[in-house]
């Protein structure tokens, strides 16, 4: 998702605003969700466009006249499914909130199907982590990998049991040379054979302009979608800031760590969510 770079020099990186987008899947019923997205004036076509379309519509451009727009995805092709991409949007602003709105506003009135076949995915500006050595991207591989399977998992699933395996775990290629380097190392070879970080619940290249969380069920709740960008943003931002290093075994909890990096909302949403998981699987 290349996003055009808009940054001035602004005081701490974990403190600066931040963009971000989503990838909003729909197992089924994506043709009656753009349809009343598109009456809604959230979307400029009344069609589906192609997997990965980059037409006017479709740029991720800050400056693209509508909020969303609406693709084929090829990993539910053939069930009446399609993906609602939007444009960059300034985390916690008023474009963000109204847009996010009216998608799940939209989802609601469409009766859309999220299914387990379907993602989120959210894409949070990546210029301030650095190239594919920094210590910075290593921060945050560590801190995703320490929970990944445990607390992320839970806010990953939203209404479902488990979070869908379409992706795969993240995994260090080795677990001894990723979590012995020391937090003083200002230059990490992180994506080198020996030390690299493979799987796609989130992905970390340097390649990308964006770091694109890929770990989230589809959903068609507002306060999942707000929730699943806050923890995106919030993890990337944590990784901006020396003072944030994660253990192999670290007893902390993830949102004890991430806390100052989020906004109230999201972490009120992240708490109900771990409630709901939690007396889900009692």
């Amino acid at each position: 998702m290349p996003f055009e770079s808009r940054r001035t020099n602004e005081p701490p990186p974990w403190r600066a605003p931040i963009h971000f987008g989503s990838e909003c899947e729909q197992e089924s019923g994506a043709a009656e969700l753009l349809r009343v997205a598109h009456d809604m004036g959230l979307i400029g076509d009344d069609y589906l466009h192609e997997y990965h379309c980059r037409c006017p519509y479709c740029a991720h451009d800050f400056d693209r006249r509508y909020p969303w727009t609406a693709q084929d995805d090829c990993s539910i092709s053939g069930s009446g499914g399609g993906e609602f991409i939007s444009k960059p949007l300034l985390f916690g602003s008023d474009e963000h909130f109204t847009s996010v709105e009216g998608l799940a506003t939209a989802m609601l009135r469409a009766r859309s199907n999220p299914g387990m076949a379907a993602g989120n995915h959210v894409h949070v500006e990546a210029e301030l982590l650095g190239p594919r050595n920094s210590i910075q991207r290593h921060r945050l591989a560590r801190l995703f990998h320490r929970y990944q399977t445990t607390t992320l998992a839970l806010l990953a699933q939203g209404r479902e049991g488990a979070v869908r395996n379409y992706n795969g775990l993240n995994r260090p290629y080795d677990e001894q040379a990723f979590w012995s380097t020391p937090s003083s190392l200002t230059k990490y070879q992180a994506y080198e054979r020996r030390q690299g970080y493979e799987g796609n619940n989130i992905r970390l290249s340097s390649r990308l302009v964006t770091v694109e969380f890929r770990l989230w069920n589809s959903t068609r709740t507002e306060w999942r979608l707000n929730m699943h960008a806050g923890l995106s943003v919030a993890m990337v931002r944590a990784a901006l800031d020396p003072s944030v290093w994660v253990d192999q075994h670290d007893t902390r909890e993830l949102l004890d760590i991430i806390a100052p990096y989020c906004d109230a909302t999201t972490l009120e949403s992240a708490e109900r969510q771990l409630s709901f998981a939690k007396g889900k699987a009692a």
